[in-house]
């Protein structure tokens, strides 16, 4: 399985991108659902980890441990999980086959 991104996120991605390539400073001051889209784009262009698993939930601490320092992986364990599941909520990415 992997994480895709649905077609109307992937323009309100490219619309980002653009803000941002005009502006770098522009990413600094994104919404949070701005940053849950390009943090989704993150994952699954395998910025962390290889986009492919076979359970979530195992596939996220992974990531976590490489996109988080230790210390504040010990005090939110569920961070990369918890984010994910948002972006699924949202409409922003599913998971396919």
């Amino acid at each position: 399985m992997h994480l895709e991104m649905t077609k109307e996120f992937e323009i309100e991605l490219k619309m980002i991108n653009a803000r941002i390539i005009e502006d770098e400073s522009a990413y600094d001051r994104l919404n949070k659902k701005e940053i849950l889209i390009t943090d989704a784009d993150l994952y699954i262009n395998s910025a962390y980890e290889e986009n492919e698993f076979d359970n979530l939930e195992e596939w996220c601490i992974l990531v976590g441990e490489l996109e988080y320092n230790s210390d504040y992986l010990k005090k939110n364990p569920t961070v990369v999980l918890d984010k994910v599941n948002k972006m699924i909520q949202e409409g922003i990415v599913v998971v396919a086959k």
